[in-house]
C-alpha cells in the first residue's frame, strides 16, 4: 500500500485502534485479506493495535467472521460520514 493511503487510514481512524481504541503498536490492517482478493482500498483497510491484530490472525474462523462483519459496518459508517474524504486528500 502507498504511504498516501496508509496516512488516510490513520487519519480516518483516528490513530486508535478500532477495536480497542489503544492509541500505540498501530498496523493497517486488510479486512479482506489480499490473498483472498482483498485490494489496498480505503474501505478495505481498519487499524488495529498489534494485539488485536495478531487476535484476528490467530483466532478462530467465527470471530475472524465477526470481525469481518463487523469492521465492515465500521468502515461503511466512517465513509458515509467522511464521503469527501478521499477526494480532499486526492486518493
Amino acid at each position: 500500500m502507498n504511504e498516501k493511503l496508509r496516512q488516510a487510514v490513520f487519519l480516518r481512524d483516528n490513530y486508535e485502534c478500532r477495536n480497542c481504541g489503544v492509541k500505540e503498536w498501530l498496523i493497517p490492517h486488510h479486512i479482506i485479506p489480499k490473498r483472498r482478493g482483498g485490494k489496498d482500498e480505503l474501505d478495505n483497510l481498519i487499524i488495529l493495535c498489534d494485539k488485536c491484530h495478531e487476535m484476528v490472525h490467530q483466532g478462530a474462523n467465527a470471530f475472524i467472521g465477526f470481525w469481518v462483519k463487523h469492521f465492515r459496518e465500521v468502515i461503511k459508517s466512517i465513509n458515509k460520514k467522511n464521503k469527501n474524504f478521499q477526494k480532499k486528500l486526492g486518493i
